[in-house]
């Protein structure tokens, strides 16, 4: 909920977007949100969710940068998910979206900038899952994609109703957080 100025949480935060610090963060709002936001702009047969798609993105990638690809779309928990055709023509929102997520990953001890493993990862996910959910696609598109990522398949676990994504998000994180302690 947005109150004048302020974006209200989740866990009842009251966050400027315009000065959004680390500090702001709480992984339960991150996980919370994304676990309600569909992927895709809801322009998908079943309800998908971002939370989910961050936990594929994680098991996709080397393990050193696996808590970077759960959190890759992270800010969209504060400024909700814009399909990647419309960024294009929002430059502010791409700004804004860019330091917020590099706040995010700062407040978990990551390089505030994806790893090059995070976004292909992101992009051979975004293929995937496309073929996976019978997403209605022109042949130009499936011919500049990258392969659909080996054993990552949602047929291993299909789309997952909100509160079980948030909770397959938090432990996710929790598992990557307790391993980057060590």
């Amino acid at each position: 909920m947005v109150t004048g100025v302020y974006l209200t949480t989740f866990t009842g935060r009251n966050i400027r977007l315009d000065r959004f610090s680390a500090n702001d963060v709480d992984i339960e709002d991150v996980a919370h949100a994304l676990s309600h936001l569909c992927r895709y702009n809801g322009h998908c047969p079943v309800f998908y969710s971002v939370a989910q798609h961050c936990v594929r993105a994680s098991l996709a990638v080397p393990k050193q940068f696996a808590l970077s690809a759960l959190l890759h779309d992270a800010a969209e928990a504060y400024i909700g998910d814009v399909t990647s055709p419309l960024k294009a023509l929002l430059p502010s929102y791409t700004a804004l979206e860019r330091m917020i997520l590099g706040e995010i990953l700062i407040r978990f001890g990551q390089n505030p900038t994806l790893p090059q493993p995070v976004r292909e990862a992101d992009r051979a996910l975004l293929y995937t899952e496309v073929l996976e959910l019978g997403l209605k696609v022109s042949d130009e598109f499936l011919s500049k994609d990258p392969r659909p990522i080996e054993n990552i398949h949602i047929a291993h676990e299909p789309p997952l109703p909100p509160p079980i994504a948030k909770a397959r998000f938090m432990i996710a994180f929790a598992g990557l957080v307790g391993e980057n302690a060590d």
